[in-house]
C-alpha cells in the first residue's frame, strides 16, 4: 500500500511540474499571437482594439501564432520604431481588422491593433504609420489570402513591397453570399 501511495504521489507531482512548465513556456516565450477578420466586411460602427476574440461571432476570423525567431525579430524591431501621435494631431478613426499580442521572454507583452486603413494602435495609443510593420504582420499571418487580387490593389503597402510569394486567393471561399468583389481603384 505504501508503494502505491508513493507511486501516485510521484505521478501527481510529475504531472503538476509538466503542466506548470507548459504554462510558463507559453506565457514567457517570444511569440506573436494574431487574430484577424477574414476578408472584406462592412460594419456600421468601427471595430475597436481588443474586441476581436476567439469567441464565436458574426465575423469570420483567422488566428496565427508566430514563433519563428527571424519573423519575430523583424516584427519586434519595427514595433520599437513606432512613435505615438500627439494628442493635438488629427487622430484617425481606427476600424480594427487585426489584433496582435507580442509576448516577450521576460513575461511582458504588447497589444497592437491594425485598422482598415493601416491605422496602428499600440497599448491603447494611436501610433504613426509604419507600412513595413503592417506588411510583415499581414504577410506572416496569411491575412492577404482572404482578398482577391483585385482587392489587393487597395492595400498601399503592397505597392511598395509586392504581393507575398506564398499568396493564395481564398477570397471566393470566404466572400459572404458570393458577392462580387469591387472593381480595382482608378489609376
Amino acid at each position: 500500500m505504501h508503494r502505491i501511495n508513493i507511486l501516485l504521489l510521484t505521478i501527481v507531482l510529475g504531472i503538476t511540474a509538466f503542466c506548470n512548465g507548459i504554462k510558463k513556456g507559453n506565457v514567457n516565450s517570444n511569440s506573436i499571437e494574431i487574430l484577424y477578420i477574414k476578408g472584406s466586411i462592412n460594419t456600421r460602427t468601427p471595430i475597436e482594439c481588443g474586441t476581436i476574440t476567439k469567441a464565436k461571432s458574426s465575423y469570420r476570423k483567422g488566428d496565427t501564432l508566430i514563433v519563428d525567431k527571424q519573423k519575430y525579430i523583424e516584427i519586434v524591431n519595427q514595433i520599437k520604431t513606432l512613435k505615438e501621435l500627439k494628442a493635438d494631431s488629427t487622430l484617425p478613426n481606427c476600424d480594427v481588422r487585426i489584433q496582435c499580442r507580442i509576448n516577450y521572454a521576460n513575461g511582458d507583452s504588447v497589444k497592437l491593433c491594425i485598422g482598415k486603413f493601416n491605422c496602428l494602435i499600440k497599448d491603447g495609443n494611436i501610433m504613426s504609420k509604419n507600412d513595413i510593420l503592417v506588411y510583415l504582420i499581414r504577410k506572416y499571418s496569411g491575412y492577404y489570402n482572404y482578398f482577391s487580387k483585385s482587392e489587393l490593389l487597395y492595400f498601399p503597402e503592397l505597392n511598395k513591397f509586392g504581393i507575398p510569394v506564398d499568396y493564395r486567393d481564398l477570397s471566393i471561399k470566404y466572400n459572404p453570399n458570393n458577392m462580387p468583389t469591387p472593381p480595382p481603384p482608378p489609376h
